[in-house]
């Protein structure tokens, strides 16, 4: 460092100071004389006071010219200390100043990216959150249409039982052969709006905007990706193709059971035609004892996927939050409502007051109320015309006014 940025002490203060201290004492001494001269003196007239008042402005003026020749005297000494700790005051990492220094400046870098971090943060803890509610309420829309499926399917299966247990039931020797003749023609498929019905949105709750329109037909493109048409018009084959192979098969045995009939008696026939009904609707309720078997069988199926798709989206979010780091950060207090701050204003101070941590109203020197306790004391003052505040006293100060002569 150059010797020349050093700051130089001032070479006339010894000189300044012994010209103008005999003065300065002169001048308090004076000033004190009229002070004494006033409290000695009781005031009991106009009179009296005019001349008070008098004593008080001539110590104004003596006042006035002492502080001039204090300040030629210390007023470089000033400088110079001001000078010497301008060197503190920009790197004081406990500066208060409204503008900074070069410390709170570069803190001030530091705290930007930590509160961007921390707004980032947040922003992915949201995203990740709101993942995780649109991957839940897909895996309910999934389970409907799952549950659809199983419920469609099953319904399908039962009502080709019952309808060829009615188809039997109708058979006669006169249309035996027409109708066996049209059952070895029929080509069963799954209906598509049976199919289509299944992804219909009715049962689901309310979106609350996890999902959009376009977002939700993307997702039912998915599923009908997953749950395939195809698929289930096979398994809906292949679930019939048997009742029907199984009914073509009996042929000769229905065949040769209606003729019995035929050929006895009129009080027999009617009783083995009860006995036929009877025995058709036994079979069909065993079908449908299959049936319901293999519907709960895939109910159960549809509800262990949407447990495994919760578990899926407890997991994504995880793993989206697991690196989030919550930077430094401080809690800012505001009223929710302007308007009515009373209540919540008085609680604040009060919770502030019983935290130990409190410094207490008084500033440093012991005498004076910190400023923002001060300025609602003001406030008040100026408004109390009647004082009904227990434990607050507002006395009345007389202005002194100092005429000019």
């Amino acid at each position: 460092m150059s010797e020349s940025l050093l700051p130089a002490l001032p070479s006339t203060v010894a000189e300044v100071a012994t010209k103008n201290l005999p003065r300065i004492i002169q001048g308090n001494e004076i000033a004190i004389k009229f002070l004494k001269d006033i409290q000695e003196t009781p005031i009991t007239n106009d009179e009296q006071r005019e001349v008070a008042i008098g004593l008080l402005s001539k110590t104004k003026a003596v006042c006035d010219k002492v502080d001039l020749l204090v300040k030629e005297v210390v007023g470089p000494m000033e400088d110079f200390i001001e000078q010497v700790k301008s060197y503190k005051k920009s790197i004081d990492y406990a500066s208060k100043t409204k503008d900074g220094n070069e410390y709170t400046k570069a803190r001030a870098i530091i705290e930007a990216y930590d509160q961007a971090k921390a707004k980032e943060t947040e922003r992915l803890r949201l995203e990740a959150e709101f993942k995780k509610k649109q991957n839940l309420y897909k895996s309910e829309i999934k389970e409907g249409v799952g549950r659809r499926m199983v419920a469609m399917i099953a319904g399908q299966k039962k009502n080709i039982i019952d309808g060829m247990s009615q188809w039997e039931a109708k058979l006669t020797l006169a249309n035996l052969e027409t109708s066996f003749d049209k059952l070895a023609n029929q080509k069963p498929s799954l209906k598509q709006d049976k199919y289509d019905a299944c992804f219909a949105l009715d049962f689901m709750s309310p979106n609350k905007g996890l999902l959009n329109p376009t977002d939700t037909q993307a997702y039912m493109n998915e599923l009908k990706q997953e749950y395939p048409f195809d698929k289930y018009n096979t398994e809906y084959v292949e679930a019939v193709a048997p009742i029907i192979n199984e009914y073509r098969a009996r042929k000769e045995e229905i065949k040769k059971k209606l003729e019995d009939i035929q050929k006895a008696s009129e009080e027999t026939r009617i009783a083995m035609e009860e006995e036929r009904k009877a025995a058709l609707n036994v079979r069909a309720q065993e079908g449908m004892k299959v049936v319901e078997a293999e519907q709960a069988a895939g109910l159960e199926k549809v509800e262990h996927e949407r447990e495994m798709d919760k578990m899926n989206a407890e997991f994504t979010e995880q793993v989206q939050t697991q690196d989030l780091e919550d930077g430094p950060s401080k809690n800012v207090a505001s009223f929710e409502d302007n308007t009515h701050y009373l209540k919540p204003f008085a609680e604040v101070i009060g919770a502030c007051a019983l935290n130990p941590k409190f410094p207490g109203i008084m500033k440093k020197n012991g005498t004076d109320y910190i400023d923002a306790v001060q300025w609602w004391l003001d406030q008040y003052a100026s408004y109390a015309t009647n004082n009904t505040i227990k434990g607050i006293a507002v006395v009345k100060v007389a202005k002194t006014i100092i005429r000019k002569k």
